[in-house]
């Protein structure tokens, strides 16, 4: 059985998927833990499922594939979390490039702070010179975080967590109802912001 879960979920964007798979394709572990990676299918209706299938030798059993109808990026994150095998669910975008130690570093900050959940950075991959207007302000609207190099424990609301990069306990979460499906992005509509059901936390 695995130790963790990688969630990803993705609607229509299986060129994307492509690149998405091959990074996860690379990650390592310490020896010391398994994982698995489960794709939720949110209702596309392009080659996604057939991209999956392509991968699915190259991950040796650790890849599969998951169909979620409702359209809704909670209802997918949902579908995953009880899917998964993992005690750890490890969250992830079709437009993400994990690095290869993303995996041991998420839980070494479970195991060092004795963490229910751990988040981490999201930096953007420039395909040309940063533009000077693009400042720092208009990071949280595209989903980058950077928080600097040193671990640290979150005691208030001022520090952002954003879905790309993050991890949480399987038994926390259902004891918090999962995600509340009211919220979150839906088919390519970018409604952001989807909260754990029964806890008001984002």
């Amino acid at each position: 059985m695995p130790d963790v879960s990688v969630i990803l979920c993705t609607y229509n964007r299986a060129r994307e998927l492509r690149d998405a798979l091959a990074g996860l394709r690379e990650l390592r572990t310490d020896g010391t833990f398994e994982y698995e990676v489960l794709i939720v299918d949110n209702n596309s209706t392009d080659e996604t499922k057939a991209v999956v299938e392509e991968w699915q030798r190259a991950f040796a059993g650790r890849l599969r594939y998951v169909f979620e109808p409702r359209q809704g990026l909670s209802y997918a994150r949902n579908t995953g979390a009880r899917e998964a095998r993992g005690t750890i669910l490890a969250f992830t975008d079709d437009d993400v490039r994990v690095h290869a130690g993303w995996l041991v570093g998420l839980r070494a900050g479970f195991q060092r702070f004795g963490a229910d959940c751990v988040y981490g950075k999201i930096l953007p991959i420039w395909m040309g010179r940063r533009p000077e207007w693009l400042t720092d302000s208009f990071f949280g609207k595209l989903a980058i975080l950077d928080y600097g190099e040193a671990p640290f424990i979150v005691t208030s609301d001022t520090h952002q967590l954003i879905g790309a990069n993050f991890a949480v306990t399987k038994d926390v979460l259902t004891t918090l109802g999962g995600f509340n499906v009211q919220l979150g992005r839906t088919g390519t509509t970018l409604r952001m912001g989807e909260k754990v059901a029964s806890s008001g936390i984002t």
